[in-house]
């Protein structure tokens, strides 16, 4: 039987991940009309501020407030942001290397395709930020907040990070990641705690052996994963497709669901494809 208190606690953090990338998109596409109609004024380090492709390199910006600012393909190579408030920050593009972001906020900021080349975020909020596509060659990520941060296409190997943290395929990986839609065939998540969200992600051969996924997996394809050992935690399995599954898991918490000759079925499942000749569906 599902345990209700699980129930509330998966869809209200479902509802949070929703909630964020939601609001991120609006607050960025807000800035970019802004813009749009605006000329940058690189003096003015205030909130809302438009500082695209501002020169600030060096700078001593500590504690500046510069909430949903404009810092797209801005030059803050080694400028001082420590406990700066960057929140819904724009900073895609920008030039961050070997900036001091120590204790700085970044919540959902858009840092994608920037460079953070030995950026010091020790200590840093970078909660439901994005980080697409950024060169993280020796960023410093001791003791950062990166819940629900969304990635892929990363470039370089960053340092300090947490033992709950790990880059693979490009994505920077943890029990609470933001990823929806990525593209982790073949990853290895073996004896590692999934919460986040892998609604629509690519997890074809990917190995779950003694894992524990309570992330959502609405639409994600789960083909020949391992899934020896494995706690099957998610009750969002809505769309999800299988087959050739490999191993047997200690539980399947999702009501309706069992796992039969590699395939996972149960309510909303996608058996489009599916092989289901001589297959006892009766119970």
């Amino acid at each position: 039987m599902i345990d209700a208190s699980q129930i509330v606690k998966r869809s209200a953090f479902k509802f949070l991940v929703v909630a964020a990338t939601t609001l991120s998109t609006l607050f960025w596409s807000a800035g970019i009309s802004a813009a749009a109609a605006s000329t940058p004024d690189c003096a003015n380090l205030a909130v809302n501020a438009d500082l695209r492709n501002c020169d600030l390199s060096g700078q001593n910006l500590q504690f500046v407030d510069l909430q949903h600012a404009n810092l797209s393909g801005a030059n803050l190579t080694y400028a001082n942001l420590s406990n700066a408030n960057l929140t819904l920050a724009n900073l895609s593009g920008a030039n961050l290397l070997g900036a001091d972001f120590t204790a700085a906020n970044l919540w959902v900021a858009n840092l994608t395709n920037s460079s953070l080349v030995q950026t010091n975020f020790s200590r840093a909020n970078l909660d439901s930020a994005v980080i697409t596509g950024a060169d993280i060659d020796g960023t410093n990520f001791w003791a950062t907040t990166l819940t629900v941060a969304a990635s892929g296409s990363l470039l370089g190997t960053p340092t300090n990070l947490s033992p709950d943290y790990w880059v693979d395929r490009g994505y920077l990986l943890s029990p609470w990641a933001n990823l929806a839609g990525a593209n982790l065939s073949g990853a290895d998540f073996s004896g590692r705690t999934l919460r986040g969200n892998l609604a629509g992600a690519n997890l074809r051969g990917a190995n779950f052996a003694n894992a524990t996924i309570s992330a959502p997996l609405m639409g994600a394809d789960l083909t020949g994963t391992n899934l020896s050992g494995a706690n099957f935690d998610s009750i969002f399995l809505q769309g999800a497709v299988s087959g050739g599954i490999l191993g047997t898991p200690k539980r399947i918490l999702a009501q309706g669901w069992f796992l039969v000759n590699g395939l996972l079925i149960g309510p909303g499942a996608d058996l489009s494809n599916a092989n289901l000749s001589g297959l006892d569906l009766s119970n």
